[in-house]
């Protein structure tokens, strides 16, 4: 009966101890180490509202990280195709800021504004490179096409208002009225050179 109480006495004073030391010592958080982590989607959270801040996932095609600000809205993405990936820059409107692109034939750069339509565009492919300027209503185009290079500035309705074009054969100018009519001025691989002005049925004036 004595040794039973002793024991009785020992247990007892050992889970107050434990008790005492739960109660007593701060709640830490708890790191663990991974070596290899393997899924499908992961999710980081922040600690405050559990909102969604980094997420990352794949499939069979490639994967995408998409980072978000303090109001879960995405500020960045990226995508990996099996032959080409976007990288996206969001403002606070969520509307895209800057868009970095690549595939198979080439890439491109576009950066828009603060107003909606307003920004600029550097691209490349196999023929070469482009750049295109956006304004509120027009926008200019400047790059190299097969068989060789352009500038055309666009108006309001979309048509080209001007343009200059050269080629292995030559190279002309051109300028589109608001009755559209056109004057044209070129020079062919000879050396011939050529002036004209046409009405809007095409004839020539």
């Amino acid at each position: 009966m004595k040794k039973q109480l002793v024991i009785s006495g020992i247990v007892g004073g050992i889970i107050g101890s434990v008790l005492t030391a739960l109660l007593v010592s701060p709640v830490t958080a708890q790191k663990d180490k991974f070596d290899t982590i393997q899924c499908s989607r992961l999710e980081v959270v922040d600690a405050a509202g559990g909102i969604a801040r980094v997420v990352l996932t794949t499939n069979e095609h490639g994967g995408g990280v998409v980072v978000a600000g303090k109001d879960g809205k995405p500020g960045l993405m990226l995508n990996i195709r099996e032959h080409s990936g976007v990288v996206s820059v969001f403002g606070k409107d969520m509307k895209s800021k800057m868009v970095l692109s690549f595939d198979e034939h080439g890439g491109g750069i576009a950066v828009r504004g603060k107003n909606e339509g307003v920004g600029a565009m550097l691209g490349v492919d196999e023929y070469g490179g482009s750049i295109t300027a956006f304004g509120m209503d027009e926008k200019v185009d400047l790059g190299f096409v097969e068989d060789g290079a352009r500038i055309v500035v666009f108006g309001k309705d979309g048509k080209s208002k001007a343009g200059l074009a050269v080629t292995e054969y030559g190279g002309l100018v051109s300028v589109h009225g608001k009755g559209e009519g056109a004057a044209l001025m070129g020079i062919d691989e000879y050396g011939n050179g050529t002036v004209g002005t046409f009405d809007k049925n095409g004839y020539q004036q």
